[in-house]
């Protein structure tokens, strides 16, 4: 499995931290037989995000993550392998999220990169209930191994 990371902020991230969640993620998910297996991620700041969110989800705000499946490739050049896919994570609006909730960053941010694997994996949340009790009961019991 390869997980490149490309951190276009100021802020300090940890690449280890954020492989060993995507990992688990995929471990839970029993994907981590496929060796070759490649995602990127890519942190923004909050401008970048606003950018791509109006031009993808045609919401003219920042979000924390967006996750683009499959083909799409924006940032980072595809490698060879199975391509997953990219997650496109903003660390300020996580923060934001984490000070919100009164969670630490640390947590917040392997919530978001569970949630935005998952994504990448082909769930969904937003057209039914029962997916989106699904995928919150998925990230919740991959919660627990942290």
């Amino acid at each position: 499995m390869n997980i490149e990371i490309q951190n276009l902020t100021e802020r300090k991230i940890d690449d280890d931290f954020v492989k060993k969640i995507i990992h688990t993620t995929i471990r839970f998910e029993g994907r981590d037989k496929d060796a070759k297996i490649y995602i990127s991620v890519v942190l923004v700041g909050r401008a970048r995000m606003r950018v791509m969110n109006r031009s993808y989800r045609g919401k003219n705000r920042a979000t924390d993550v967006l996750s683009f499946s499959g083909g799409k490739n924006f940032i980072m050049p595809q490698k060879l392998g199975e391509y997953l896919g990219e997650i496109i994570a903003c660390p300020q609006i996580i923060e934001k999220k984490a000070l919100d909730t009164g969670v630490s960053f640390e947590r917040e941010f392997a919530h978001t990169l569970i949630h935005s694997t998952l994504h990448l994996l082909g769930y969904e949340h937003e057209s039914r209930e029962e997916d989106a009790r699904m995928m919150h009961a998925k990230e919740e019991e991959i919660m627990k191994r942290f």
